[in-house]
């Protein structure tokens, strides 16, 4: 397969994680979450990463400039070279058309865009079920997958506790940007024949063979 440029767009919880993950797998491409180059970032305390947490602790949103240098020099890393997906980039039509001109500069482009369709209601759910553990971060959901006994880890019989940014006032905020901020992005990627959408509703195995049917052309 040639040199596969892959993004994912979709709400909290419509399992870009899960199918980034399996799409890593299958092409042999790296998974890029701009979340994680964050907190990497300021586990390594270094000077960017102490201003990112400063950043982070006072509530505010990273500044597109900080995200743009992590992914970029991200991008130059030798696993990229033939591909990555993108999960949690672009969040705007700045950081699109920012990612469009320096892809371009490298003589590359984006392959495909593929768009997570799940419903708000079933966001609401999933995001509202979802758990973690307390020990060892462990995530399950109380509707789709919950632990063996209530409210314990399998893993490490940890407490169990919900996010505060899952809690249903913050799950609400949280679609609202999500619509905004998405929304002209969809319109921007289907102008340019980009984007495919894949309903989000199945088992994991089947949402990752939509996934792959929707890919098919760019294989």
């Amino acid at each position: 397969m040639a040199e596969f440029n892959l993004v994912l767009l979709g709400a909290p919880g419509s399992g870009k994680g899960t199918l980034a993950s399996k799409l890593s797998k299958k092409f042999n491409i790296p998974h890029i979450s701009t979340g994680d180059l964050i907190r990497e970032e300021i586990a390594k305390k270094s000077e960017l990463g102490q201003k990112i947490e400063k950043t982070v602790k006072s509530g505010k949103l990273v500044s597109n400039e900080i995200v743009m240098k992590l992914l970029f020099s991200r991008l130059e890393e030798k696993d990229a070279v033939n591909g990555f997906i993108l999960d949690g980039f672009p969040r705007n039509i700045e950081q699109a058309k920012a990612l469009e001109e320096r892809l371009a500069e490298k003589g590359k482009k984006i392959s495909t865009v593929l768009f997570l369709d799940v419903p708000k209601e079933e966001i609401m759910r999933r995001i509202s079920g979802r758990r973690q553990c307390e020990k060892c971060g462990a995530i399950y959901n109380v509707y789709s997958n919950p632990p063996k006994v209530e409210g314990k880890c399998d893993l490490c019989s940890g407490k169990l506790f919900i996010r505060k940014d899952d809690r249903p006032g913050i799950v609400e905020e949280r679609w609202k940007v999500f619509v905004s901020s998405t929304e002209p992005l969809v319109k921007f990627y289907e102008e340019k024949g980009l984007l495919k959408k894949v309903e989000m509703l199945g088992s994991v195995e089947e949402n990752f063979k939509k996934a792959l049917n929707a890919l098919e052309a760019v294989e």
